[in-house]
């Protein structure tokens, strides 16, 4: 039993934790001194938030990026293909005519299927060859210029294919971000879980959060944030609220993309749209040996652009040549939509152990522009198999080798193909050595979430702004509609990340001036 003194001593403990707990939470709600912009979120929306803000921002305003996890990158580490641009010095050299951003912005129209909003696409597309140079500026070589899938002509910008440089696109692009932001007054807070966006008679007035080195909770006063957050892939909870056929499946992304943003933005009223929008990817790389891992590595859109094949036993990958079912047959043009590959994909009713897979094929020409450097880590990785040939490849793998040597022998010859297909970047001799791997569809991107306007700033349903709130990147919904383009997320991290920074000083203006 606790004697008089005791609970009087816990009771005057208690009252002064109250007593700095709403100190602090009046400081935080209170206009900071110093015009503070904090940017939430280390992937590529974010660091161009951050980077556009610091650049733009006289010498009194801080920009914070916090970051959850113990480094820079979040999902942009992962990205394999590249970046989309129409109407480059990089086309104009690979002998691409006619491409501009009018075209770019009706092939993503076309892919959206009626959803995308058109103000945001035309931000996108119109300043996609100012967000490729950008890019470059930072020192990433986003040269080499490839066809993909969707698109009306070759536009995805990716690194050079290279026989010792195993590094993909989206870790050299942050490896270029985090000297960029070292060289600049950022300051980086990493292992910072935010939880909240605090706001104060409607507007933006900070962000909570919990240093997970110490378990501390901090508040920071904002003047304005821009949430870079990213999607909700890795949220079984979100998938089976909007999505549930898909909340089992694979996916591509890290458990950091969990929908925290989305979480903070609709606790304050912002609208979310289309969440029910998830991009599949038809080749998520497929380890035989642990198929229900729930996560999956991908095969990019450039090997299919490079001429692979795919020998379908289902599993989404979007590699860049040739499908084909476990009966080696071809069942789709490879260089269509995402979304549409995978329902053919699926139309196959093959599986591994209950897993939906197709088979992926290469051969030495599609590795030597895919990029050999890279294939050798795929290979080491267990994912890629070679074969001499298409008759060892079919023995190994249970496929029919006569169909699949047929398959091979007839890809591309006469042209234009009964599945549509025009466009053949190499040529396949089934006496000739392949490399194979098992493909998957995997949830790879969540086009839906928060509600912005061209201006990058974040709406409620009545289309009002939440005053001092800003997004960019995967967190936000309305640009890509029904199915993104290969290309068009990087695009979409940096047009709308730097809009976004460049947004949240104009609370600076309004505040502080």
């Amino acid at each position: 039993m606790h004697s008089p003194a005791s609970k009087c001593n816990m009771a005057v403990a208690v009252a002064v934790v109250a007593v700095a707990v709403a100190v602090a939470v009046a400081a935080l709600l209170s206009a900071p001194a110093r015009p503070v912009v904090v940017v939430v979120g280390g992937g590529l929306a974010g660091c161009a938030s951050a980077l556009e803000a610091a650049a733009a921002a006289p010498a009194s305003v801080r920009v914070v990026l916090l970051e959850q996890r113990p480094k820079l990158g979040g999902n942009t580490a992962r990205a394999t293909s590249g970046v989309s641009a129409a109407g480059t010095a990089a086309q104009r050299d690979a002998g691409v005519s006619g491409d501009d951003a009018e075209r770019l912005a009706a092939d993503t129209l076309a892919s959206g299927a009626g959803l995308s909003d058109p103000a945001l696409v035309r931000v996108l597309a119109g300043r996609s060859v100012d967000a490729l140079s950008w890019l470059q500026a930072l020192g990433v070589n986003c040269s080499s210029v490839i066809q993909c899938g969707g698109h009306s002509l070759p536009r995805t910008h990716r690194l050079p294919p290279s026989h010792d440089h195993t590094t993909m696109v989206g870790a050299e692009i942050v490896n270029a971000l985090v000297k960029a932001i070292a060289a600049t007054q950022v300051t980086v807070t990493l292992n910072a879980q935010v939880e909240n966006v605090v706001t104060k008679d409607g507007r933006v007035a900070g962000v909570e959060y919990t240093d997970l080195t110490t378990n501390a909770r901090v508040m920071l006063a904002a003047s304005a944030v821009v949430l870079a957050t990213g999607g909700f892939s890795a949220s079984k909870s979100l998938l089976r609220q909007y999505v549930p056929n898909h909340a089992d499946r694979p996916t591509t992304n890290g458990p950091w993309a969990a929908g925290d943003g989305l979480r903070m933005a609709a606790a304050l009223g912002a609208s979310l749209v289309q969440m029910d929008q998830v991009q599949l990817h038809p080749t998520g790389l497929l380890n035989l040996s642990d198929v229900h891992s729930g996560h999956v590595l991908l095969g990019p859109e450039n090997m299919r652009g490079c001429g692979g094949a795919f020998i379908l036993i289902i599993f989404e990958t979007f590699l860049k040549g040739i499908l084909v079912n476990a009966r080696g047959e071809r069942y789709v043009n490879e260089l269509t939509l995402r979304d549409a590959i995978t329902v053919k994909l699926l139309a196959q009713n093959d599986s591994f152990d209950g897993v939906a897979f197709s088979y992926l094929l290469l051969n030495d020409k599609s590795v030597e522009c895919f990029g050999p450097a890279v294939m050798r880590f795929y290979v080491g990785s267990g994912l890629f198999r070679w074969f001499d040939n298409a008759a060892q490849a079919g023995t190994a793998l249970g496929i029919p080798t006569g169909a699949l040597s047929d398959t091979l022998r007839n890809y591309g010859v006469g042209g234009a193909d009964s599945f549509g297909k025009r466009l053949f970047p190499v040529a396949f001799d089934p006496e000739r050595r392949l490399v194979i791997a098992a493909v998957t569809p995997a949830v790879h991107y969540t086009m839906g979430g928060v509600a912005i306007d061209s201006g990058a700033h974040v709406l409620r349903s009545d289309n009002g702004h939440i005053s001092g709130l800003f997004a960019a990147g995967e967190v936000t919904g309305g640009v890509h509609g029904a199915n993104r383009l290969v290309g068009n997320s990087l695009l979409e991290c940096i047009v709308f990340g730097r809009i976004a920074g460049r947004a949240a000083l104009t609370v600076h203006t309004s505040l502080y001036s």
